[in-house]
């Protein structure tokens, strides 16, 4: 996996979209190296670093403050990050399975052009729900109930987030109006919540999620398919 060295922040040029751009590419390295230390079984460790990246990209969007300041943060969280990869694994096939669920970077723009408001918003979309899912691995895992609503409660950040990106505004349902790309974000957190909300015993909730899903896959993706509700 390549990451940018925090040795390298250094490079940043003092002007806003240069500033935008590197909050941008520091959130998907730190992305990226949570996801690792999923598969290596850190998954305390990889909560903190998916946390470290969504304020980054947030910063990507909208940076008020002493840059030099946020860039040491930045730097630090970097360095941080790749500390934790180099300490000992935890291996177990369950952390395998959870991290090749979560969504790695590059995904849209990854070619150093200037970042846009949509790359942003997708981006967290992106960060959140990895977040979540981790949230959600540990309430199986751990039995946590808190963990769960902790999981639900990202999900439904997530589905703000997308709401923020889609093309259209005047459209009732949230998936109408998104880009083609960010449908199986959308399919993925909703498939997440029904999880969830059956873990918890709220398998009222679950099947609306289900509905939902269903629903998107008919009328967008795979005419004809369905999925079934989460077992109890």
């Amino acid at each position: 996996m390549q990451t940018m060295n925090p040795s390298q922040t250094h490079l940043l040029q003092d002007t806003p979209d240069a500033m935008s751009r590197f909050c941008f590419d520091v959130a998907m390295n730190l992305n990226n190296i949570g996801v690792s230390l999923v598969e290596e079984g850190k998954i305390s460790c990889a909560l903190s670093v998916f946390q470290d990246a969504v304020e980054a990209m947030k910063c990507s969007l909208k940076f008020n403050g002493d840059r030099a300041q946020f860039t040491m943060i930045l730097d630090e969280s970097l360095s941080r990050a790749m500390t934790a990869l180099k300490t000992p694994k935890t291996p177990h096939h369950l952390f395998h399975l959870l991290a090749s669920n979560l969504i790695l970077f590059p995904f849209g723009n990854s070619h150093g052009e200037p970042t846009t408001q949509r790359d942003t918003h997708e981006g967290c979309a992106l960060i959140v729900f990895n977040l979540a899912l981790s949230n959600q691995f540990i309430g199986y895992h751990m039995n946590q109930s808190t963990s769960m609503r902790k999981s639900l409660s990202l999900c439904c950040m997530v589905f703000s987030i997308l709401r923020a990106s889609r093309e259209q505004s005047n459209v009732q349902e949230q998936w109408q109006g998104l880009p083609t790309r960010m449908l199986p974000i959308l399919i993925d957190v909703s498939y997440c919540m029904a999880h969830a909300h059956t873990f918890l015993g709220e398998h009222g909730l679950a099947e609306e999620c289900v509905q939902q899903l269903n629903t998107i896959l008919t009328k967008t993706m795979l005419p004809g398919s369905s999925l079934p509700a989460p077992a109890a």
